[in-house]
């Protein structure tokens, strides 16, 4: 399951739409560009539930079931996700923009924060 849902993200990642790929853009026209992710699902009822900017940061947040976590730490959600995010926005770091992944279980409100990226792997 875990490694349909890291292809599943990195399709997901490469299919952003043309305003994660624009530059100098404010941070929060780009994440205007990216509301329409939001409520993306993914395999095992995952979703995007938040897009959002903290600064110059792009700040994803995703949803799932409870424990949905257990199977990968931040980082390696971060660098499944910034892995396919990097292939087809290769820019937006060139930009200023860093990306974070934030993570959550049933809608809570304890979110689990991802590293801040600020280049490609």
């Amino acid at each position: 399951m875990i490694l349909r849902f890291v292809s599943a993200l990195l399709l997901a990642a490469s299919a952003m739409p043309a305003a994660a790929q624009s530059t100098l853009m404010p941070p929060g026209e780009l994440v205007k560009g990216m509301q329409a992710l939001v409520g993306q699902k993914f395999e095992g009822g995952i979703i995007i539930s938040a897009v959002t900017s903290e600064n110059n940061t792009i700040v994803f947040v995703f949803d799932g079931p409870a424990q949905w976590r257990q199977a990968l730490t931040a980082q390696e959600f971060s660098d499944a996700f910034i892995k396919g995010f990097c292939a087809d926005s290769t820019h937006f770091f060139a930009d200023g923009f860093t990306l974070r992944i934030d993570t959550k279980e049933q809608g809570a409100t304890d979110v689990r924060p991802g590293p801040v990226v600020d280049r490609c792997p």
